[in-house]
């Protein structure tokens, strides 16, 4: 069975000024390119506005060749900010049809646990295997000292993905670590209405991908969808937002159901799967 769930309201002034908006991202992006080349710092600066181009292309016209450029031009910038904050020397990673080398380490606050996640889930929606586990040996350690540490069961989360990658028997702890830590720790109204709506839900999605139970991940998927669009349809400033239009971590939660022989059931356009890829690796085989 089937069940749709359609993308939220947005409001018709913020359609009418589309042309104008991707105009600015249009004149903004190859100078935030240009800069990142030879600025790590700036690596933050151009995931964003990469990610942004992709929202505001794809809630117009879902199929736009921009969107997919602007998720990987994203994917490419976050993990080239943890190569090069990770990497003990100088790193080389592909950012944007180039190699680019960075020999200075970006600032702590600009790695942080969020930007990982945002990493991880790209990774997986594109099938980068090797930007993975890239990232899944970044220390947890240097996350949680960072200046905008996050939130402890995004910490969690972290922990229970690199579990899943590494194949580890024991996956369901951290899941259920992530759980308790979302329901129990926010005291902030909001952070706790955050929390509530966009990660306990996917925490669920996540734990019945583990199970491969495809009826209880169904109804998971079914609860995160609608809770997304609840949180992003609250007001219309965040309706506005092009974190709503597509649930990176819902849709790598897709790919990685997918690559379980798990059917999903659920179509919207918060969880684009014409974009995921299946998982690959550039290094050759030994």
């Amino acid at each position: 069975m089937q069940i749709q769930i359609p993308l939220h309201d947005i409001d018709d002034e913020f359609r009418a000024a589309h042309d104008q908006r991707l105009d600015a991202l249009r004149e903004s992006l190859p100078r935030l390119h240009e800069t990142a080349r030879t600025q790590v710092e700036s690596l933050p600066a151009l995931a964003d506005a990469a990610f942004a181009c992709a929202g505001f292309h794809y809630v117009h016209d879902p199929e736009a060749t921009q969107v997919v450029g602007g998720l990987r031009l994203c994917q490419e910038a976050l993990v080239a900010l943890f190569a090069s904050a990770g990497t003990p020397g100088p790193s080389t990673r592909f950012v944007g049809l180039a190699d680019v080398t960075y020999a200075q380490k970006p600032p702590a606050a600009a790695v942080n646990i969020d930007r990982w996640l945002d990493a991880y889930f790209l990774s997986l929606i594109i099938g980068d295997l090797d930007a993975m586990q890239l990232l899944c040996a970044f220390p947890s350690a240097t996350l949680r000292a960072s200046p905008t540490p996050g939130a402890a069961h995004r910490h969690a989360l972290k922990e229970a993905l690199r579990a899943w990658l590494a194949k580890d028997a024991d996956v369901i702890r951290p899941i259920a670590a992530a759980i308790i830590a979302a329901i129990d720790e926010p005291a902030d109204p909001h952070e706790k209405f955050k929390a509530t709506a966009l990660a306990v839900p996917p925490l669920n999605v996540f734990r019945y991908i583990v199970e491969r139970d495809e009826v209880k991940f169904n109804g998971a998927m079914w609860d995160a969808v609608e809770e997304h669009r609840r949180f992003w349809s609250r007001s219309p400033d965040s309706a506005r937002d092009p974190r709503g239009f597509i649930s990176l971590e819902l849709t790598g939660l897709l790919a990685m159901a997918a690559g379980a022989g798990l059917a999903c059931g659920v179509r919207t356009p918060y969880l684009p799967r014409h974009l995921i890829r299946e998982p690959r690796s550039a290094r050759p085989s030994p």
